[in-house]
């Protein structure tokens, strides 16, 4: 073969990568580098999967909200207590439930445990406080200016077939604030990483028609801007900061449409002002900011 017909495949070779990747689709986007260079699709906002992990995102949401108030409710019980004028039985078990100090490890320590009918949970906490950098037992309202806590909530629900529902969640944050805000459910500054669920709905095997999934989410929340009192409350939350939600989902439908997707999400929720935007992806997909 002459240097002139080399010179030609090259050329055409060169053309033929251009087009096909080079010229990708607009709603296409790219991942990664090199050897990772991985080309997306745009997703179908109609796609079952992808409107079944918006809704577990919601669900794991509120969960890990419930967990910041059971954090919160335990912090409000020991401010402003005078150590010398309560009872000992503050800080020694009572009933199915328990509050004690850890002196080894400067922590309170929380645990509640109820049965309520078919459902059992199991609330587990350890909350530390601190004036500026020093570790205290008894907080007060006024010098409180940071909230060390780890918190687990185990909920099950057993049903007449024997395929419990189970749901599993834990997060460790961090809350900062000026001294006397955080006491006055005033702003403050979060950081938490978590994680979250198991099986929150019934899976199809238990009924006729519709879907089911487990979640096995990690939580990771970079500098939640938040009012403490809009947490209690349930109101919106954070003003600004991002919580990223990242795990397999594995969804299962019955019925008419039945059918199995297991995968790997990512979710990422931006607060800016309060309003969230959030982006989705899998493993072929991408779902852009909405």
């Amino acid at each position: 073969m002459n240097q002139k017909n080399c010179l030609t495949i090259i050329i055409a070779i060169n053309a033929c990568l251009f087009l096909f990747i080079g010229c990708s689709n607009e709603n296409d986007q790219d991942i990664g580098l090199g050897a990772g260079h991985i080309v997306k699709l745009q997703g179908d906002t109609l796609d079952i999967p992808y409107l079944t992990v918006l809704e577990a995102h919601d669900w794991v949401d509120e969960n890990i909200e419930l967990l910041m108030i059971q954090a919160f409710w335990v912090m409000e019980g020991r401010l402003n207590i005078d150590p010398d004028t309560i009872s000992d039985d503050l800080s020694k078990p009572y009933g199915s439930s328990s509050m004690v100090y850890d002196s080894v490890g400067q922590y309170w320590h929380y645990l509640n445990i109820m049965s309520p009918g078919t459902r059992e949970i199991i609330q587990n906490d350890s909350i530390r406080f601190y004036h500026g950098d020093v570790v205290v037992k008894w907080p007060d309202s006024a010098l409180l200016t940071e909230v060390w806590a780890g918190g687990s909530l185990v909920w099950v629900l057993h049903n007449d077939i024997g395929a419990d529902t189970v749901i599993d969640a834990g997060i460790d944050f961090v809350l900062e604030s000026v001294p006397g805000l955080i006491a006055a459910y005033g702003d403050a500054i979060l950081s938490a990483t978590g994680y979250c669920c198991g099986r929150p709905w019934n899976q199809p095997a238990e009924i006729e028609e519709g879907c089911g999934f487990d979640i096995d989410l990690t939580v990771t929340m970079t500098d939640l801007a938040l009012t403490v009192r809009e947490v209690f409350n349930f109101a919106s939350w954070p003003h600004t900061g991002e919580i990223e939600l990242t795990g397999p989902i594995v969804l299962t439908c019955a019925g008419d449409t039945a059918y199995v997707h297991a995968d790997v999400w990512n979710v990422v929720t931006a607060y800016i002002n309060g309003v969230p935007s959030t982006a989705v992806e899998n493993s072929d997909y991408f779902w852009p900011v909405d």
